[in-house]
């Protein structure tokens, strides 16, 4: 993989722990005992035991709250986009809702300034209100993306059914079966830096 490269990066735990952080805003606001280790599928309904409509609005209202103002970085991940960023042209693709872009983009200028070319929200997480929705492999595609870093095994597959190469980071809910050829599983941010250096 060497040359300069068009990088797709999700933002969600590729480099924000937003897991860890909703978590603990779900567990002291609906007196759950969730932990990452419960996550199983990429499936909000699923760990957080309430309807479709509920799970979205309930990550809404995370949105407004300081638990979410200051998510954590994912360690390694500055280090990691700041030598990729040396060499290719990395965007932010995200399955974030459009409307709170202004706080995405104030938390990326704070902890990652200046790195990126563009950032595209899918809009996967919004509601009627938030209909406007594209796929990330959509989005790989618009932007001429080459490989894409996700967390998301769904998404994942589809950008590499799509002709993009995929490093899929290892997380609790990314252990669904056999992956795409076009898929590599990556445990930290030195491994992609040291399997795009080549």
């Amino acid at each position: 993989m060497k040359g300069k490269m068009r990088i797709g990066i999700d933002l969600d735990e590729c480099l924000t722990e937003f897991v860890f952080s909703f978590l603990n805003y779900h567990n002291d606001k609906y007196g759950t005992k969730l932990s990452k280790r419960d996550i199983k599928l990429y499936d909000l309904c699923e760990f957080m035991g309430c309807s479709k409509n509920e799970s979205i609005n309930r990550i809404h209202r995370f949105y407004e709250t300081s638990h979410f103002k200051e998510l954590p970085v994912v360690f390694g991940s500055q280090n990691g986009v700041r030598n990729l960023s040396s060499d290719n042209e990395l965007f932010i693709i995200s399955s974030r809702p459009e409307y709170i872009s202004q706080q995405t983009e104030r938390w990326l200028e704070h902890h990652f300034y200046n790195k990126f070319s563009d950032i595209v929200f899918v809009n996967e997480w919004g509601n009627e209100q938030y209909s406007m929705k594209r796929t990330k492999s959509e989005a790989c595609a618009y932007l001429g993306v080459e490989l894409m870093i996700e967390d998301n095994e769904v998404n994942a597959r589809d950008c590499a059914f799509r002709g993009a190469r995929v490093f899929l980071i290892d997380r609790p809910w990314n252990q669904n079966g056999k992956l795409h050829s076009g898929i590599k599983r990556v445990y930290d941010w030195n491994e992609i830096f040291e399997s795009i250096r080549g």
